[in-house]
């Protein structure tokens, strides 16, 4: 990976800051989350009657890492298309998001989860 960087020529002062990166797309990916608020309608289209029924996540994968670093307002771009997915009978309210570009960490499993709980019972049983 080859960076190259090009600063401004005034003396003291950095204006922009450019960076150049050879790469092949393979080199630097992310995957990003985002968390919502889902809505149903409970009325007609004239006159909603929105409800809110619990969260929902979409995940977006193998994006270029580069992309995401240099967007200008990423929040704005996952608003609108979350919004885009909404309707007249239900709809999605951006809340936040989460960028990934290490991988899912699998460390924790499903059973060191029941054991931890497991404990807080027999514990609780105890005192």
């Amino acid at each position: 990976m080859k960076i190259t960087r090009f600063y401004s020529s005034e003396p003291n002062k950095i204006d922009y800051i450019y960076i150049i990166i050879n790469k092949t797309k393979s080199e630097i990916m992310a995957t990003i989350t985002i968390h919502t608020q889902y809505y149903e309608n409970y009325s007609d289209s004239t006159t909603p009657y929105w409800k809110a029924k619990g969260g929902q996540t979409f995940t977006i994968e193998n994006i270029e890492g580069d992309l995401l670093m240099y967007a200008n307002n990423l929040k704005k771009v996952l608003s609108d298309l979350v919004s885009a997915k909404s309707n007249e009978h239900y709809r999605y309210e951006y809340r936040e998001h989460d960028v990934d570009f290490v991988g899912a960490d699998t460390s924790i499993t499903a059973e060191m989860l029941d054991n931890g709980i497991r404990k807080q019972f027999n514990e609780l049983e105890k005192a």
